[in-house]
């Protein structure tokens, strides 16, 4: 594990202790896959899995609709990274990633990758569209709610709080222990920025 460089945090997949019984009950002299078998052969079974997965998925969509959520985020290297999931009653599924690292995302190019999304899916499954507030979502979700009468825009309400506590926690009531000040002013703030929308 240390010499291969594998994350410590692999031991709490279900399937590293699936792994560690199969070894233990094959017992000694079992053979380890070859490089080509992990890379190529294994691969393309995992997959095919992954892609059922999504195909079930997709049964649920087009019976009840449901939401895209894109998350936008920087990686260690500086390379931009918008994740694209699907949300639905069967639950959350990665679809994609773009790398928008030499690209702006201005409103236009957000809604272009609204757009693709949507045309993959199908425009009668989708429902709401998720995203957090900068302000090229903001435009993407006015031209894409425009165009597409069903299906709806929304910021990410986790997102939005975050910075909501980050700009009332700067406060120095926060840190005097005044906790019923800053709830105060927590309740205002919302309230006021709900009523905004």
């Amino acid at each position: 594990m240390y010499d291969a460089g594998l994350p410590f945090n692999c031991v709490n997949y279900k399937t590293f202790d699936k792994f560690n019984e199969s070894v233990g009950q094959y017992g000694p002299g079992m053979k380890s896959p070859s490089y080509h078998e992990v890379r190529v052969t294994h691969l393309k079974k995992e997959v095919k899995k992954i892609d059922q997965i999504i195909e079930e998925h997709k049964v649920e969509w087009n019976k009840f609709g449901c939401s895209i959520m894109m998350d936008k985020w920087t990686a260690r290297n500086g390379k931009m990274i918008i994740n694209v999931l699907v949300n639905s009653p069967r639950g959350s599924v990665f679809l994609e990633s773009h790398d928008a690292s030499n690209s702006s995302t201005d409103g236009s190019k957000m809604y272009s990758l609204f757009r693709n999304n949507i045309d993959k899916i199908g425009k009668e499954n989708v429902v709401l569209v998720v995203t957090d507030n900068a302000s090229e979502n903001v435009s993407a979700g006015k031209m894409m709610e425009a165009i597409y009468s069903n299906i709806y825009w929304t910021l990410c309400a986790a997102h939005c709080i975050n910075l909501m506590f980050g700009d009332i926690f700067k406060e120095n009531s926060y840190a005097s222990g005044n906790f019923n000040i800053v709830i105060f002013k927590a309740f205002k703030f919302i309230y006021t920025y709900v009523l905004s929308y």
